[in-house]
């Protein structure tokens, strides 16, 4: 009986090189500053869009929310502009990330946030697998 001794070969391909083959599209700071002053947000946090102007809006990765996948951590802050009196710790609102991938990319059908390269900070809407 003859062994057949050729070589096996194949072609590794890098993770991020694999990944880059999936249909997505990243998620921005802009972006997510721009949920930041949603209606949507803004009333999650019980400012309307009148009351917003009062409060400077700023944008927080809360690391203290350790059992979320990194993703979720992220945070809008609304602090007082001219604070009376007291602590200005402001009022945090977690960003509903996947809403945003919902509403701007829905038709593709990227409708989930996520890391797709856990080594790489970038978020994307990436699509759902159903």
């Amino acid at each position: 009986m003859e062994e057949n001794t050729a070589p096996i070969t194949s072609k590794f391909v890098p993770v991020k090189e694999n990944f880059e083959a999936y249909q997505q599209e990243e998620i921005t700071k802009d972006d997510m500053e721009s949920i930041c002053t949603d209606s949507t947000t803004l009333a999650a946090s019980g400012l309307t869009n009148r009351s917003s102007d009062k409060y400077e809006v700023s944008l927080i990765y809360n690391d203290d929310l350790d059992t979320l996948w990194p993703v979720y951590r992220w945070q809008c802050v609304y602090r007082l502009r001219n604070p009376s009196k007291g602590t200005n710790d402001g009022i945090r609102v977690g960003l509903d990330l996947d809403k945003f991938c919902k509403d701007k990319y829905g038709h593709l059908n990227l409708n989930r946030a996520s890391h797709r390269i856990f080594s790489d900070d970038t978020i994307y809407c990436s699509k759902t697998s159903n």
